[in-house]
């Protein structure tokens, strides 16, 4: 039997024997739910607000796009277990996930033993995927349609990202935003440079001591979708990355629920967080480890 070389570790293992203790699904179920988790990014609904103002690229709308941007964490990484339910077939899964702005990405999925079982790892410029049980790597350049192929959504790898770790999509070129009806919650859309007026990305958020706390995510436009993704279980999380250390409140569970014809819910729960940690390279590095067959896209 071939030795199969394990990735890079992002956060150091719980050993039980000589396994992690994450368990999943076979590599089949696990894509069906890391597919519901990217079609998180497709839009949310949320409490109606006040009319929108036009975008501007100035003002408090536009200063509170620009922190929430400047603050979210160039670097992620985070272990955790996510529930997908598709009307009466549901599946389970324990994943670890790293990431750093504007592109590296690594997420992988664990068999019931601890082991790796799937797992998609991106560089910036290319894009692998790793199926551990017939030994095979997938490479192709990192577009959004290679994206598509080794997670089954249309999704653009920055979106994910962005769903991921609560955060802009983008630099804002533009924002717009508007008081929910009770006063509490504030709708804020923003819009990257070159953005259509209908392509912006929407942020429903609330405030705890003077600190913004999104709490619903999506997009407008051509991206809108019939579901609400929601974040709650916000604990205060050290920032590796910041000056004298440091936290802010980061949220530890995400619900997405679609509605219409085809019911589906998903929850995602972290169980660890980094936020700006300085992760190895090795991590992102796309390529065929030892004992996998390699096949271009």
């Amino acid at each position: 039997m071939r030795k199969l070389k394990k990735p890079a570790p992002i956060l150091k293992p719980r050993r039980i024997g000589r396994s992690s203790a994450f368990r999943a699904p076979a590599p089949a179920a696990a894509l069906a739910a890391l597919a519901a988790l990217a079609l998180v990014a497709a839009g949310c609904a949320g409490r109606r607000a006040a009319p929108i103002g036009p975008p501007s690229a100035e003002g408090p709308a536009f200063e509170l796009a620009d922190r929430l941007w400047r603050e979210a964490p160039a670097s992620f990484a985070a272990r955790g277990a996510a529930n997908y339910q598709d009307g009466s077939a549901k599946s389970f899964l324990r994943f670890e996930l790293a990431l750093r702005r504007p592109g590296d990405f690594s997420f992988t999925v664990f068999d019931p033993m601890g082991r790796p079982a799937y797992r998609v790892v991106s560089d910036g410029r290319r894009l692998a995927a790793l199926d551990y049980g017939t030994a095979v790597c997938a490479v192709a350049p990192a577009s959004a349609q290679a994206f598509e192929r080794f997670m089954p959504v249309k999704l653009e790898l920055a979106q994910l990202m962005s769903i991921l770790t609560g955060a802009p999509l983008q630099a804002p070129a533009a924002a717009a935003s508007a008081a929910a009806d009770d006063g509490s919650v504030q709708e804020l859309r923003v819009w990257a440079a070159e953005a259509g007026p209908d392509d912006f990305q929407r942020l429903e958020l609330s405030w705890e001591a003077g600190e913004p706390l999104l709490r619903r995510l999506g997009f407008g436009g051509r991206r809108a979708a019939a579901l609400t993704a929601a974040f709650d279980g916000f604990q205060p999380t050290g920032r590796e990355d910041a000056p004298g250390g440091g936290t802010r409140l980061f949220p530890r569970k995400l619900t997405v629920v679609w509605t219409g014809d085809r019911p589906r819910s998903l929850e995602v729960r972290y169980d660890e967080v980094r936020l700006g940690p300085a992760l190895n390279e090795e991590i992102f590095r796309v390529a065929a480890p030892e004992g996998f067959s390699r096949v271009d896209i």
